[in-house]
This record gives structure tokens, C-alpha cells and sequence, in this order.
């Protein structure tokens, strides 16, 4: 009960952050983004917080989202002068076809599954128990991380997300913190449903909503307690609303967008992923020059990117990268290495590309079946963000492939951190394939 409470309180901070965001979200939205934005915001103004020595325990976590809670309330309704519990209009019918039951049934069946496995199984793979989860019991004994990261260097240079939430499950009693990913990937497919039939059809959203949430990968993730899962998520979903905003100029989606992509870094800050958007943008302000746009994006995003970034370069992460990534191995003379480039998009496409199965097939299908009017509707967007975020992955893989010698003996890797890719396609073959009833 007291778990239940926690996340209550919890979801409730992130549906006021995202009101205050943008007040007029379509409520399915509204109710995914906040776990996702209100765990990613909590955890990381708890790491705040004990940085300044304010220890992480029940009475001072709860003390801190009961504060968050009423500071967000205070901003929405006395400054925004906005309802609280004003409900955005649904863009959702309730009756269903027999079809689009079955497929909501298979869809519901798949997260039941996940739950279930995350809720029985005990936290058992290597990186879960000796790191994420590790740190977890660390900071619950010590009530901090900053103060004492020096004696764990194993665990000292991955961002703290999914380790604080673990301990926010520990400090309301509970055993196993695993459902939280099960959590991630519930929320997730609410929000993305929503955004799919913004433009689509019914029948077109719920079948890619039963592509993504049937894939082996997403729903292996989901049971596990591994940063690759919401780390795609957050970086899914802040590309989206970035697509939002660059349709409509609406200031809402673009502060929603810098929110999400800055708690993917706060999740995993070595993929790259993150500069995507600052391209696109940086391109999109020059462009109309809207230069305010960008300064807006800069001020939510960088508190959150630099908050982990200064800790990491106090804390002498040179150390680190020299023994993990060293840059001082790319060379001038090997940026253009024609033969090299082959072996990375040989790699790529074995490892990679070939992982997203039968999505990409129908990505290729619906580009070819739209050829003529592709580059003339909006969803020539969403083909720039996916170009611009091949290109991140392709020259960011070239560039790893120089500073780390064994860089072919880790595909894993390379596949987990790409998997935002497969609902960014299915997202796009849904809206160029049939345009919303």
C-alpha cells in the first residue's frame, strides 16, 4: 500500500510538471509522461539534493516530492492560472471493432506478461545485481552517492536514474524494484498510442501499438533492470515532440521535448543520441531565425545534462574514459578511413539493422509506397530526424570503433542502444500509411 502511495504521489508530480508543460495534452498523453517525466525528475532533484548533503532516506524523499508537488501546484494554478484536474479532451473512442479489440486484448496480454515476470523474478542479470542495483543498496545504507562514489569506482560514471528509483522502492518497503521497467514500457505505449492516433486511424494505431509492444527486445527490457529500455524511451518520445513543435511552433513541445532528452542523459549520458536534436533545431532556428527557441530548449536541458557532466569531470572521469574510451586514439589520419567505414556499416547492419526485423521492412514499404508525396507533407520531419539520427549512430559507431580497439567484440551494446530506432520507424509508417478518421 505504501508502494502504491509512493507512486501515486509520484506519477501525480509528473502529470503536474507535464499540465504546466503543455496544458492542453491530450489526457493519455498526459497519464504516460507522468511516470516518465515525474520518476526522471524526482530521482534526479533527489541526486540534487544529497549532493548538497541532504541524505536520502523516507522522511527526507517524501518531505522532498511533497515540496515538488506543492511548488508544481502553485505554478499551475496561482501563476498559469490553470485547473488542476482540468482534463484535456480525449482524442480516444470507446467503442471497438472486433478487430481492434483483439489487438487491444494482445497488446494488454503482452504487458500483463511483463509485469507478472518483473514482479516474480528477482533482480539476476550481471549489470543489474553488481551495478545499477548494487549502487541502489549502497546509497539506501549510506543515504548518498556523491560523498562516497570514490570508494566504488565500478558504478561512479553511469547516471544515477533507475538506481534511485530502485532506492525510492526499497525506502517504501518494498523487495524487488524490477516492475519499475514494466512501469517504463506501460506508460511508454499509452503515450505513444496517443501520439500514432493524433494522425492515424484507429486500426493503424493500435496495430503499431501491437508492433512495438510485441518486439523480443522491448519486452525482454521490460523485465529486466537495465538503463537501455527507458533510456530509448526518453529519447523516442523527445525526438517526437520535437517533430510536434517543428509542425507547430507550440513552446509546450519543445519544453516537453528538452525535459525527456535530458532525462535520457540523465539515464545513459555516453550515446550521443541527444546532439540529434540539438541538430535539428539548431538548423530549424537558423533557418526562421527563431533563436529563442533554441535558448529556450538550452535552459531546461542543460541543468540536467551538466548536473552529471560537472560531477563526472569533478570526480575525474579522465581516468575513466582513458581506460574505456580514449580519445586521444582518434587521430586526424584516421577520421577518413574509407575501409573502416565498410567495417562499421558491415557491423552495423549485422548486428543493428538486421535486429529490427520485419519493422524495417515495412519502414522501406511505406517510404517506397509514398514516394511521390513524402517530401511534401510533414512527415518529411520525422524522415529528417530519423536521417539525422542514422547518421549520429553511424558516425558516432566510426568514431568508437577508433577510440576503442575491441569495439567488435561488444554488438549487444551497439543493438541496445539503437533500439529507439524501432518505434521512431513504426511512428512513421503509421502516420504515412493511413491519416487519422
Amino acid at each position: 500500500m505504501i508502494i502504491f502511495i509512493g507512486f501515486l504521489s509520484l506519477i501525480f508530480f509528473g502529470y503536474l510538471v507535464t499540465r504546466i508543460c503543455k496544458p492542453d495534452l491530450p489526457i493519455h498523453e498526459n497519464l504516460g509522461l507522468s511516470f516518465l517525466i515525474g520518476i526522471g525528475l524526482f530521482t534526479w532533484v533527489l541526486y540534487l539534493t544529497s549532493a548538497i548533503g541532504l541524505k536520502i532516506n523516507l522522511l527526507n524523499s517524501s518531505l522532498v516530492l511533497l515540496l515538488l508537488i506543492l511548488v508544481t501546484s502553485l505554478i499551475l494554478s496561482k501563476i498559469l492560472k490553470i485547473k488542476i484536474f482540468q482534463d484535456p479532451k480525449s482524442p480516444f473512442k470507446i467503442k471497438l471493432e472486433k478487430v481492434e479489440s483483439l489487438i487491444l486484448f494482445a497488446v494488454v496480454g503482452l504487458l500483463s506478461m511483463s509485469l507478472i515476470t518483473s514482479i516474480y523474478w528477482p533482480i539476476n542479470i550481471w549489470d543489474a545485481i553488481a551495478l545499477y542495483d548494487f549502487r541502489a543498496k549502497v546509497i539506501l545504507d549510506t543515504g548518498y552517492f556523491i560523498q562516497i562514489a570514490n570508494n566504488f569506482t565500478y558504478f561512479a560514471y553511469y547516471p544515477l536514474l533507475t538506481s534511485i528509483a530502485h532506492v525510492w522502492v526499497y525506502l517504501l518497503g518494498g523487495k524487488n524494484p524490477q516492475f519499475i521497467y514494466s512501469l517504463f514500457f506501460i506508460f511508454f505505449l499509452i503515450v505513444f498510442y496517443g501520439l500514432t492516433r493524433r494522425f492515424a486511424s484507429r486500426f493503424t494505431s493500435l496495430g503499431a501499438l501491437l508492433l512495438v509492444s510485441s518486439y523480443p527486445i522491448f519486452m525482454n527490457h521490460s523485465t529486466f533492470a537495465y538503463t537501455n529500455l527507458p533510456y530509448a524511451i526518453y529519447i523516442f518520445l523527445g525526438s517526437i515532440y520535437m517533430y510536434l513543435f517543428l509542425k507547430s511552433e507550440e513552446r509546450g513541445y519543445l519544453i516537453l521535448s528538452a525535459f525527456l532528452i535530458g532525462l535520457s542523459t540523465w539515464t545513459r549520458l555516453f550515446e550521443p543520441f541527444w546532439i540529434s536534436n540539438f541538430l535539428i533545431l539548431g538548423v530549424y532556428v537558423v533557418v526562421k531565425k527563431r533563436y529563442k527557441f533554441l535558448l529556450l530548449y538550452s535552459l531546461v536541458f542543460f541543468p540536467i545534462f551538466l548536473s552529471w557532466m560537472l560531477y563526472e569531470l569533478g570526480l575525474g572521469s579522465a581516468a575513466y574514459s582513458a581506460d574505456h574510451v580514449s580519445l586521444s586514439n582518434i587521430k586526424l589520419a584516421n577520421i577518413i578511413d574509407l575501409s573502416r567505414m565498410l567495417q562499421v556499416l558491415v557491423f552495423l547492419y549485422k548486428y543493428v539493422f538486421l535486429s529490427w526485423g520485419y519493422n524495417t521492412i515495412l519502414f522501406i514499404f511505406v517510404i517506397a509506397a509514398n514516394i511521390k508525396n513524402i517530401f511534401k507533407n510533414d512527415t518529411r520531419i520525422l524522415l529528417g530526424i530519423f536521417g539525422v539520427n542514422l547518421a549520429v549512430l553511424i558516425g558516432g559507431t566510426y568514431l568508437f570503433s577508433i577510440a576503442y580497439p575491441s569495439w567488435l567484440t561488444i554488438p549487444d551494446s551497439a543493438q541496445r542502444m539503437s533500439i529507439f530506432f524501432i518505434p521512431l520507424m513504426a511512428y512513421f509508417s503509421a502516420l504515412s500509411w493511413q491519416k487519422k478518421d
